[in-house]
């Protein structure tokens, strides 16, 4: 059995490599998957609350992740112009 083909260690790979960036900078990565991946993020998201609240409407599911997922995206970039511009000031000036 050849290691690296197997199931559970290409699962393995995945969970230890969204760990890492995931302690990196949580905000780089909402923003870099805002920017690549909205659109797959955003119907993975319908498709999750539907097996989570079977009950609740499409329409209503669809709102929910897009109000949920602009707000998260704004938080992020919000942090991270607030990181860039504490960085600004603590350069030196010339």
């Amino acid at each position: 059995m050849n290691v690296l083909s197997a199931r559970w260690f290409r699962g393995l790979a995945i969970f230890v490599l969204l760990l890492v960036l995931l302690s990196l900078n949580t905000n780089r990565l909402i923003v870099l998957v805002d920017r690549n991946f909205f659109e797959p993020t955003y119907h993975g998201c319908v498709r999750i609350m539907g097996w989570i609240a079977e009950d609740v409407t499409q329409l209503e599911r669809q709102i929910v992740c897009n109000i949920t997922m602009v707000s998260l995206i704004a938080d992020a970039e919000r942090a991270l112009a607030s990181e860039l511009a504490e960085d600004r000031v603590k350069e030196p000036s010339a």
